[in-house]
């Protein structure tokens, strides 16, 4: 409420919530908070930025642990 949906905290916090959701073996879930996030940096920060490319890490390290 107080950052908005298109703030790079908010992002942030969607990237931690993904990250436990995954440590729980959530993975459908953790995926929807890591591409929240991505969304946001993409809009925000650019595909060139480097929180854009870790998040483009950390999905791309999910879909490796799920085969």
């Amino acid at each position: 409420k107080v950052l908005g949906t298109d703030h790079t905290d908010t992002a942030t916090s969607y990237s931690i919530i993904g990250s436990l959701l995954k440590d729980q073996g959530k993975h459908d879930q953790a995926m929807e908070y890591y591409l929240k996030a991505l969304a946001i940096e993409e809009k925000v920060l650019g595909t060139d930025h480097t929180d854009t490319a870790t998040s483009y890490s950390i999905i791309g390290s999910l879909l490796k642990d799920q085969g």
